[in-house]
């Protein structure tokens, strides 16, 4: 830019993106290829390079906070497993003393009957 660049740039500041592009369409900055011109076009470009560093700079936010999000998740996830295959061990215990339990009902039940028709018997033979 030229000695007036400070000024062009705090005038350009000043009213805004939206407006520039309108006043340049219109050829208030000079005509196309002027210095002037030119430098207000390299003021847009700039303005839209400053948009597309921060809009990247969002995405890598963005990818850098999703990828936290995942390994959160994966941690999760592997905790999950872990306890799941705690309740399973829990679970296979559960059902081994269940099935102790019926065991011993199942014998318990057997004496009892046995008792029961022992008491019948001598009943009967007295």
């Amino acid at each position: 830019m030229t000695f007036w660049g400070n000024d062009l740039v705090t005038e350009l500041e000043r009213i805004g993106e939206a407006e520039v592009r309108t006043r340049l369409a219109r050829g208030e900055f000079g005509m196309v290829g002027s210095s002037k011109s030119t430098a207000v076009k390299a003021w847009l470009n700039s303005k839209e390079s400053e948009r597309r560093a921060a809009w990247e700079t969002k995405g890598l936010a963005n990818s850098e906070e999703a990828f936290s999000t995942a390994r959160t998740a994966a941690a999760a996830a592997a905790e999950a497993i872990s306890r799941s295959r705690e309740a399973m061990t829990l679970s296979r215990l559960a059902a081994a003393n269940s099935r102790r339990a019926n065991v011993i009902a199942i014998v318990a039940m057997v004496c009892s009957i046995v008792a029961v028709m022992t008491a019948i018997i001598i009943a009967i033979s007295n």
